[in-house]
């Protein structure tokens, strides 16, 4: 009986271990709405999340991994990404400008009417990346060469 109630507490001692660190990764909250400009989430891994409208101005995501994540209207504004893996990361209408994706490997990510202005994508692998709408001003695209300003949906 000792046993079965001291397994049953570690069990759930587990369970709620495993819940709070996917709801704090690395200096930030995943919740919507969350202020964390300049967290350091550098290396972690998160999956299923939601940063809709959060404030992530300058956060280091440097070699994250980020699966099926929510950064809808998010304040990304000088965040860096360098090498990061992104799979199904919605961007849509989130402020990005200045933000680096250098390095970054990208697959089923939207950049939907996402301000991009100056942001950094040298050397990004991407399959299935919608850009549309998105304005793309100065942006340093793929292959180094930098987008016209006033580039909007794709690098001009």
């Amino acid at each position: 009986m000792r046993l079965t109630i001291l397994s049953a507490t570690l069990i759930g001692v587990l369970a709620a271990t495993q819940a709070m660190a996917q709801m704090k990764a690395g200096t930030c909250p995943v919740k919507p709405g969350a202020e964390c400009d300049h967290a350091k989430m550098r290396d972690t891994k998160i999956e299923k999340g939601n940063w809709t409208n959060a404030k992530l101005q300058k956060a280091d995501f440097r070699g994250a991994t980020l699966v099926k994540i929510k950064l809808n209207g998010a304040d990304l504004r000088g965040a860096n990404f360098e090498g990061a893996k992104l799979e199904e990361v919605d961007f849509s209408n989130a402020r990005l400008d200045g933000a680096i994706f250098a390095k970054t490997r990208m697959e089923a990510v939207a950049f939907r009417e996402s301000d991009l202005q100056n942001a950094d994508f040298k050397d990004a692998k991407v399959k299935e990346v919608d850009f549309k709408k998105a304005f793309m001003g100065n942006v340093v695209w793929l292959d180094g060469r930098r987008c016209k300003p006033y580039s909007n949906g794709s690098c001009q």
